[in-house]
């Protein structure tokens, strides 16, 4: 993977990046799933009852249905906020976060960005996101906070 990243690009290597943001992206959601899969079903031992059992075997699947009821659910948008920003305001917020993942060396051979301000980068990206989320609702007096906390990093 080091190899690629000195090369210039071709439709090889970028295909082949593609492919394994893809895997890799499947991989982090699938633990994601099943993390919450467990975590309801301890919960619900905890509170003597049965937890997820509804959807799937087990109910393996109830995590999916949850995503594809939000996914499919009305979307309000208050009168006063900025709607193209509102409306990206979920990509804003998703794509970074496994941008961030890009920095971290997995092992020796295995990373997808020679990046030295990796954790700059880690730090710096809630403040940014919250300011975001702050002016796309409307909502400018809570935003300033946000937006001093971001330059203060920035700087």
């Amino acid at each position: 993977m080091g190899d690629l990243l000195v090369q210039p690009l071709t439709w090889g290597s970028f295909l082949t990046f593609t492919v394994m943001a893809v895997l890799f992206l499947l991989l982090i959601l699938g633990m994601v799933t099943y993390g919450i899969y467990f975590e309801r079903k301890i919960l619900g031992w905890m509170q003597l009852r049965p937890g997820p059992n509804r959807t799937g075997k087990l109910g393996l699947l109830q995590t999916v249905a949850d995503v594809l009821k939000l996914l499919i659910k009305e979307d309000t948008i208050p009168s006063k906020a900025d709607r193209p920003l509102f409306k990206i305001a979920p990509a804003i917020s998703f794509v970074p976060s496994f941008v961030v993942l890009a920095t971290i060396p997995y092992t020796d051979k295995l990373y997808f960005a020679n990046l030295d301000i990796g954790c700059f980068i880690m730090s710096l990206y809630p403040r940014c996101r919250r300011s975001a989320s702050c002016w796309g609702a409307g909502r400018p007096t809570t935003n300033m906070p946000c937006s001093a906390a971001c330059v203060r990093r920035l700087s």
